[in-house]
């Protein structure tokens, strides 16, 4: 009777370390900007409505986004890249 070899173990496949990295520095800039973005903006929204004459609340809040909304669009691009990546693989 022909010996039949032993099979070799499947390849494992690697880590997506990449993956990981962006995932965890785009929550590392998403959240603390986020936060703070939509607590500025909620409280310039509250202070806009309740000062009637006054625009500086959206003043404040367009402010906000200004600032806050580059930070939130990188953070979101990072980790959407490393969940995307992560699914590629």
């Amino acid at each position: 009777m022909p010996e039949i070899p032993p099979s070799e173990p499947a390849p494992r496949r690697p880590t997506p370390l990449g993956a990981i990295a962006l995932i965890v520095i785009g929550v590392l800039i998403l959240l603390p900007s986020g936060l703070c973005t939509g607590l500025v903006g909620v409280l310039a929204v509250i202070s806009a409505f309740q000062s009637q004459g006054s625009t500086s609340g959206m003043e404040d809040f367009t402010m906000a986004l200004v600032f806050g909304g580059p930070f939130l669009v990188v953070g979101g691009l990072l980790l959407w890249g490393g969940l995307a990546w992560r699914r590629r693989r």
